[in-house]
């Protein structure tokens, strides 16, 4: 929990620094401050008992982790922070992953260590993507 807590430190002093760094440290903090874990029961943002499950959103092994990357990802397209036509083919697979593929997800069926290195891979593009000179 101490290295979430850093990440968001992170994020929110690159803010001050302007909007393409600002998105870059929260790709940065997607890439480093989820776990890659896949626990062995379906992890639910209560527990059985009812109690908060403090640990839900730090794992990459949920839907909304996948559709927050492709949130931000469409926001620095938006805003022409990525205009590599390489890049932003490689941007419409992974929406197109996420929608074909995470989006179908079930408890029966649930996101794998491979699709969690697909988003891992996608990240480390788009973070190489946004450290270059604008």
């Amino acid at each position: 929990m101490i290295e979430r807590h850093i990440m968001i430190t992170e994020v929110n002093e690159a803010k001050s620094k302007g909007e393409r760094e600002h998105r870059l440290a929260i790709f940065k903090a997607f890439l480093n401050g989820y776990t890659d874990e896949i626990p062995s029961e379906i992890i639910r943002p209560t527990k059985a008992d009812g109690t908060k499950n403090e640990n839900f959103n730090s794992y990459k092994c949920r839907k909304g982790f996948f559709l927050n990357i492709e949130s931000f990802a469409r926001s620095v397209i938006r805003k022409g922070f990525i205009s590599n036509p390489e890049i932003l083919q490689k941007c419409e697979e992974f929406f197109s992953f996420r929608l074909n593929t995470i989006k179908q997800k079930t408890d029966a069926n649930r996101i794998t260590a491979g699709e969690i290195q697909t988003a891992n891979n996608f990240l480390k593009l788009i973070i190489e993507e946004l450290s270059k000179p604008a």
